[in-house]
């Protein structure tokens, strides 16, 4: 009763046991009399044939909603049947989430028919739906007739390389309204890997595309990049976990030098191998906390450096009286009208070290101007939080060195970070370093949050005037 009276309530959340009479009957109510709910998240439920029947026909009566979430239900064939032909004259719901279903054929059917006739939803999660060949036809024959899903999330399926084939030509021929399209897990393979890499090539809508975990190998590596030299819209790319191998990651990292669009790319788990990792040679040019962004998932948390648009081969880059980007990341070298090279992003690197271990931007109460630049080429350096561990000291100060050939390569650090991470997570080791992280996993909570001191700190890439900084030095 409180709910359906609620003059506030404008999202609902209901899951983890089963529906019984009273609770169907109440969340009925809800959605009949409520004038503000616009979104209900439903989870993990087993609705029974008419409190399934009760909850479409509530939804039916219902004008506010336009985000619904069905997941990890068990919903049977009768729930389907009352759920697509209320969605298929639905004109309120943008989003619709219905992943972890395990929707059957006529599940599937009853479902792709609705989204053909609905007008309104731009959002579709149909994620862990173990969706094989046979259901992944019919849906994508669907796609070919609707146009206004602009998201589609089919990850974690199994619609292998005939789908693979299917869905590029719905991207090619039919379909011009998608801009994000999430295809994780779905063992494409290498022809279905082919078949999509050749609808990015002339596709003009996608900007977001995932085709982690597949099995693509390194002749779809090589179909990709040639796709992204031709592609213009991509902006986010997610190509993990897929055994491109050495070739297929060079030719990826080449790519990168013809591509003006892509801000985000993932390549964890691709195997391209120690001695032949062609991303070695390219440098980011803008590296600082704002470009590093980071997805949490169930287990842990992931780290991903964004904003390409600068990033160029060691040998392209040119001297020049101005450079791009925040004045405490930059290195003194490039301050003071040197190149660009891969040792001025691990500097860059450094310095978010230093900013991880204080939780404060550096050098927030300087202004950043032409003082700071020669106060950080006369050796300057952000600092560092008490009890923060001397190895991760060392290491950043290392990235931070003034001399650029005194700095360790990303290898280096990366096996150093590794070597930290074993320490950590193996029970059975008991060391220095490891005592001190943990303590210094103590000392954080307690440690105070200086607000910024000066309203000139900008923490923005800007143009910074490097010959003028050369010159004030050198008088």
């Amino acid at each position: 009763m409180i709910l359906r009276t609620s003059k506030r309530l404008n999202e609902l959340k209901l899951g983890g046991r089963r529906l019984n009479y009273v609770g169907a009957n109440a969340l009925i109510g809800t959605l009949r009399k409520t004038s503000t709910l616009t979104s209900l998240i439903l989870s993990d439920y087993r609705l029974d044939i008419e409190s399934s029947k009760e909850v479409v026909d509530a939804l039916n009566k219902n004008n506010t909603l336009t985000s619904l979430k069905l997941y990890y239900n068990q919903l049977g064939s009768e729930f389907w049947k009352a759920f697509a032909n209320f969605f298929s004259k639905n004109t309120s719901i943008f989003c619709l989430d219905l992943s972890s279903n395990k929707l059957a054929f006529d599940g599937v059917k009853m479902l792709a028919d609705s989204i053909c006739k609905n007008k309104t939803s731009t959002s579709l999660n149909l994620n862990n739906n173990q969706l094989g060949l046979k259901e992944g036809k019919v849906f994508l024959t669907t796609l070919c007739q609707n146009t206004t899903l602009t998201y589609l999330n089919l990850g974690r399926n199994n619609l292998d390389s005939e789908a693979g084939k299917m869905l590029s030509d719905t991207l090619l021929k039919n379909n011009c309204t998608l801009v994000s399209l999430d295809l994780e897990n779905n063992q494409l393979g290498s022809e279905g890997g082919k078949a999509i890499a050749d609808a990015i090539c002339k596709n003009y809508t996608l900007t977001s595309l995932n085709l982690c975990k597949n099995q693509l190998g390194p002749e779809v590596g090589k179909a990709i990049a040639d796709a992204l030299c031709k592609n213009i819209t991509l902006t986010s790319l997610d190509l993990g976990n897929n055994q491109l191998g050495p070739e297929g990651g060079k030719a990826i990292a080449d790519a990168l030098c013809e591509n003006s669009t892509l801000t985000s790319l993932d390549l964890c788990s691709n195997a391209f191998g120690r001695e032949v990792n062609a991303l070695r040679r390219y440098i980011h040019a803008d590296l600082h906390s704002g470009n590093v962004l980071q997805n949490e998932d169930i287990s842990s948390i992931h780290s991903y450096i964004s904003d390409l648009g600068l990033s160029k081969k060691y040998y392209e880059n040119n001297l020049e009286d101005n450079i791009y980007g925040v004045m405490p990341y930059v290195a003194p070298e490039v301050l003071s009208g040197q190149t660009f090279t891969a040792a001025a992003d691990i500097y860059g690197f450094g310095v978010i070290m230093s900013e991880m271990s204080t939780g404060q931007r550096p050098f927030d109460g300087y202004e950043f101007d032409l003082g700071l630049a020669i106060k950080i080429c006369k050796g300057l350096r952000p600092e560092f939080a008490p009890g923060t561990p001397n190895c991760y000291v060392e290491l950043a100060k290392q990235c931070m060195n003034s001399n650029p050939q005194n700095r360790p390569d990303a290898e280096n650090i990366y096996y150093k970070l590794e070597e930290w991470n074993e320490c950590m997570e193996n029970l059975d080791i008991d060391n220095e370093i490891k005592k001190q992280f943990l303590e210094a996993d103590k000392i954080i909570k307690i440690l105070p949050i200086i607000l910024p001191k000066h309203s000139d700190s900008i923490y923005t890439s800007k143009i910074i005037n490097t010959q003028r900084i050369s010159d004030a030095i050198n008088d």
